[in-house]
């Protein structure tokens, strides 16, 4: 790991790639270009003029205030 070739791949897979987990077993996971995985994201949330998934809706209140309620 302390390889320079190494090190120099994985900066490349961590700048353009994301691990994710693709279903509910352990250790399944996908590697997938960050592109497109922020892409699905703002799809489903409906910040890219899509309606977006109605789990989400906007929250008016600060950020600060949401987090000291769920603590």
């Amino acid at each position: 790991m302390k390889r320079d070739d190494v090190q120099t791949y994985l900066n490349y897979l961590h700048k353009h790639f994301v691990l994710v987990p693709i279903d509910k077993a352990a250790n399944n996971i996908a590697i997938i270009c960050k592109r497109f995985y922020v892409e699905v994201i703002l799809k489903e949330i409906g910040v890219l003029g899509e309606l977006g998934n109605p789990t989400y809706c906007y929250a008016e209140k600060e950020a600060g205030l949401i987090i000291s309620e769920n603590v």
